[in-house]
């Protein structure tokens, strides 16, 4: 549930995700979240080296792409409680001479699971990555908290339609419902408070 959920809230938030489908097992009859490859995705070597290769103008500063977006996918990551973001969850895809990124697997998300004002600790994959991600490609507060202003904005019809798009095999009630009254309650906005002062004062980066 969690994978198809927050893939679909990623791009509601402007951060396209590879397109999913519903595969079914013919022999148990079971579903599963299938991301469908993309054909423009470099291979390993050219993505670990567009991850690893810093890039500055003749000032010194770092260039928005891809800082502004890993900004942006660390405050979507925090928000979820996504814990496990790991370098190989971010594709590289090739567009002509530019590159594209997509993250994929939301499997960690653990959002309904912590309380309001908690988030991933830093020894946790995802604080890591990104903080090897910022020496190389710096970080952008201002796009962190632009995130944040687009997850407060998406309503909470558009949020609970992401799981009427899936089977409903798919669907831990508890969790949906938990997420829902989240969404649409108090909940919503300590959470974006607090990762707001977070990003401001430095203090979760």
């Amino acid at each position: 549930m969690r994978e198809a959920l927050f893939s679909q809230l990623a791009r509601e938030v402007n951060l396209p995700t590879p397109a999913f489908r519903v595969v079914e097992d013919q022999d148990t009859g079971e579903s599963f979240f299938g991301s469908m490859r993309e054909t423009s995705t470099v291979d390993d070597v050219q993505r670990k080296k567009f991850l690893r290769t810093e890039r500055r103008d003749e000032l010194g500063r770092f260039p928005e792409f891809p800082g502004r977006w890993f900004s942006q996918l660390y405050a979507f990551d925090l928000f979820i409680h996504n814990w496990d973001r790991s370098a190989a969850n971010i594709i590289v895809l090739s567009d002509g001479p530019r590159r594209r990124l997509c993250p994929i697997d939301f499997a960690a998300a653990e959002l309904a699971l912590h309380p309001f004002n908690q988030f991933p600790v830093a020894s946790c994959e995802t604080v890591q990555v990104a903080r090897r991600l910022r020496i190389v490609h710096g970080f952008f507060a201002d796009s962190a908290l632009q995130m944040l202003k687009l997850l407060q904005a998406v309503p909470i019809a558009v949020f609970e339609s992401f799981f009427r798009a899936m089977p409903s095999d798919w669907l831990h009630t508890e969790e949906r419902d938990i997420l829902c009254a989240f969404w649409a309650g108090e909940g919503m906005h300590i959470r974006i408070e607090e990762l707001q002062r977070g990003i401001t004062d430095g203090q979760i980066l």
